[in-house]
């Protein structure tokens, strides 16, 4: 394995700790509970998942350009596990959190193949071909933090169902949160089969950019009621022994559920207002609220 000194690497885990900073506030108060090598190691994987997503969503550059890019990303990405030398601070980090911590190919990779989705996908015709991509973006992700904060001895089939469901859950607040931004990028995420159930099959596009809201309500309860479904199963599948360790993913769904429910008050009327968010406040409170509970089990 290639070696990195003392200096690099704590450049490299600043450079993961300030991006994490930069673009995803409601994760970053999740992880802020963690000791410094976990909270280190945490930061890395969010920058990998970051990085490779801003290829993804990049409308500056062509498909052409994005493809070169990923083939890039993959390359640095298999040094990582080949123990060649890194190139970049992000990779650089990764290397060293692979080893330490025995994190999987398939997990980490699996989260590139869903990102590399939209890609060559904009539409989506069945909620299996979405689950499949909220399980690959952000299921994933949840896997990866059961390696990270998890003891062997203290996993089970159960526990992976409760990281398929969080990931589903996570995913779908996205999705909703950011469905009007979306539909002008010409992308739609919500499946054609949904909509068919409520005849919005045609017109749902004008809908969404006019915010119809009148058009939409019965539609917003099915997908609401959906949501709030897929949140109350989470728990069904994890132990409080688990929430102990990770605690770190109950803060990221408490924060996202909170998200939704600020959603699911305003019907659909967060359309008409800009992008939904909660307060500084309100996301330290959950968390410290969070990491409280799943400690005293």
């Amino acid at each position: 394995m290639n070696s990195i000194t003392g200096n690099e690497l704590e450049r490299a885990f600043e450079y993961c700790r300030k991006l994490t900073y930069q673009h995803a506030k409601n994760f970053y108060f999740s992880f802020i509970f963690l000791p410094p090598e976990l909270r280190s190691a945490i930061y890395t994987v969010y920058a990998f998942c970051r990085i490779a997503d801003d290829i993804a969503d990049d409308d500056t550059i062509s498909a052409g350009e994005k493809q070169k890019q990923f083939i890039e990303f993959d390359r640095k990405f298999d040094d990582c596990f080949e123990g060649r030398k890194t190139e970049g601070e992000m990779f650089a980090a990764l290397q060293f959190v692979i080893k330490k911590y025995g994190l999987s190919r398939g997990n980490l990779y699996d989260i590139v193949i869903g990102v590399r989705m939209d890609l060559v996908k904009t539409h989506y015709d069945t909620f299996d071909e979405l689950n499949e991509y909220c399980f690959k973006v952000a299921g994933r992700v949840a896997f990866v933090c059961v390696e990270l904060f998890v003891s062997p001895e203290y996993r089970s089939k159960k526990l992976d169902i409760y990281c398929e469901k969080l990931g589903l859950a996570l995913q779908l607040t996205n999705i909703l949160r950011d469905i009007k931004e979306d539909s002008l990028r010409g992308r739609r995420y919500i499946p054609l089969e949904w909509l068919e159930k409520f005849h919005l099959e045609k017109d749902y596009e004008n809908y969404i950019k006019n915010c119809d809201i009148d058009k939409l309500q019965d539609f917003m309860q099915f997908i609401n009621k959906y949501i709030s479904d897929v949140y109350s199963l989470c728990d069904e599948y994890i132990n409080p022994n688990q929430k102990k360790y990770l605690f770190t993913l109950e803060i990221i769904k408490n924060i996202y559920y909170s998200l939704f429910c600020k959603m699911r008050k305003d019907g659909f009327g967060f359309l008409l207002k800009k992008r939904v968010s909660l307060s500084f406040t309100t996301k330290l409170w959950i968390a410290l609220k969070t990491y409280i509970k799943c400690k005293l089990l």
